[in-house]
């Protein structure tokens, strides 16, 4: 799904990207089977951040997994989950408010 032309996943990314600063700390979740779509629709994703589930079970499941490979990446993480299926109208207010 597109929004003033960019589809809600690229929009999703770009607002991970500025809370976190760095492409190395944002993590992609999504099924394994989509992995090939995603790093296309995604060039700037580094592969290595693509965190595949291997079948569709449970957003909580794929979170708890996710939030393990951060916690063993790095010292003292913080993590925010940001669905690609929500749309932020005013994505200032959004990255200047998740930054406080």
């Amino acid at each position: 799904m597109e929004v003033q032309g960019e589809t809600l996943l690229s929009r999703a990314y770009r607002r991970a990207l500025r809370i976190a600063r760095d492409p190395l700390r944002v993590y992609l979740i999504a099924l394994e089977g989509d992995r090939e779509r995603m790093l296309e629709e995604l060039p700037e994703l580094p592969p290595s951040q693509f965190l595949g589930e291997p079948s569709r079970r449970d957003t909580a499941l794929a979170v708890l997994c996710a939030t393990a490979v951060v916690a063993d990446r790095f010292e003292d993480p913080v993590v925010a989950l940001l669905p690609a299926d929500h749309v932020m109208r005013d994505e200032d207010a959004f990255g200047l408010a998740a930054l406080q």
